[in-house]
């Protein structure tokens, strides 16, 4: 690099950082002239979407360049909590089932845990999807924040999930997709859930925008002319999926492993997979193995095999239904 162009790097830096610090200034304030106004905004936006809840003024903020609660204390990211609970409903049921192969089965039967995949996997169906579909693009964007690479890339790699269905659903779609052509088992849980991240999977047709996030964007938008900016809208996007597939009927564990106060054991393996290994006992969310349904073209050689790990690895019984 040259010296001229040393110097020219060296100015847009001190630019950039000189506008910084007048956004800063400005949010300040805003924060003292703009901010019952801003709560007004908002709660307005809640009431027309049938919300009963209101935030107050320590639950949203001006920021440099945006609005929102991401630098609001511990304590008050309660639009974040709003949000979620409106437009995915935590798991209000008791047992639940996952779908699997006869030899994932043995795997998670024998050691009692799940090693749950990262959004990598269907990244560019379902989490690419989301940021797409509501003109989130800067997310896509790799910027440095506390030293550390921040965007698309980076979030669909920390953040795993673990997929279930309702104990009820015997759909031949599911024995299909997810049963491995009725090859597999359908496993059944009783889950004790600790976690905010527990939740129903919302289904969007043709691209249709979740309708809070909307309607929050444009308002602050139309009023303030500045962006949104929602506390964990990383996850987000872990819990939407674009097209009619809600035959799946899923709920969704999301485990972040930067964020997330709880840990747990990474395993990375070659073809730069990695796994998060969730133990049915943990104190975030736990499994209880209730009953196990053999698909009608599992193996049955295979299926008794999975019954002698269940004799050898579990205390109480556990029902077959064959």
């Amino acid at each position: 690099m040259d010296e001229n162009q040393i110097i020219t790097d060296n100015q847009n830096k001190i630019n950039n950082f000189k506008k910084y610090e007048e956004a800063e200034r400005s949010a300040i304030i805003k924060n003292k002239t703009e901010i019952n106004q801003l709560v007004d905004c908002v709660n307005t936006v809640l009431a027309d979407n049938d919300i009963l809840e209101r935030i107050n003024s320590n639950q949203i903020r001006f920021e440099p360049n945006a609005v929102g609660n991401l630098y609001c204390g511990k304590g008050n990211k309660k639009l974040t909590e709003i949000f979620f609970d409106h437009v995915f409903p935590k798991a209000n049921q008791e047992c639940f089932a996952h779908f699997t192969s006869i030899q994932n089965a043995k795997s998670i039967v024998g050691s009692k845990s799940f090693w749950v995949s990262n959004l990598n996997k269907n990244a560019e169906a379902e989490y690419k999807a989301f940021y797409e579909d509501h003109g989130l693009l800067g997310f896509r964007e790799k910027r440095e924040f506390l030293g550390f690479e921040t965007g698309y890339e980076e979030n669909r790699k920390t953040i795993f999930s673990l997929s279930f269905t309702s104990e009820n659903n015997n759909s031949e779609a599911m024995w299909e997709s997810f049963g491995k052509g009725y090859r597999g088992v359908k496993l059944y849980f009783k889950v004790e859930s600790n976690t905010d991240y527990f939740r129903k999977i919302r289904y969007s047709a043709n691209g249709e925008k979740i309708k809070l996030l909307a309607d929050l964007t444009e308002g602050i938008w139309k009023e303030f002319e500045t962006t949104f900016r929602l506390y964990k809208i990383s996850k987000v996007g872990a819990y939407y999926i674009p097209g009619l597939v809600n035959f799946e009927d899923e709920y969704r564990f999301i485990y972040d492993c930067i964020n997330d106060i709880d840990k747990f054991k990474l395993k990375k393996q070659e073809a730069g997979k990695c796994y998060a290994i969730v133990p049915f006992e943990n104190s975030i969310i736990r499994f209880q193995l209730l009953k196990i349904e053999k698909g009608v073209y599992c193996d049955q050689n295979e299926f008794e095999k999975l019954k002698e790990i269940v004799k050898r690895q579990y205390s109480y019984d556990i029902e077959f239904v064959e």
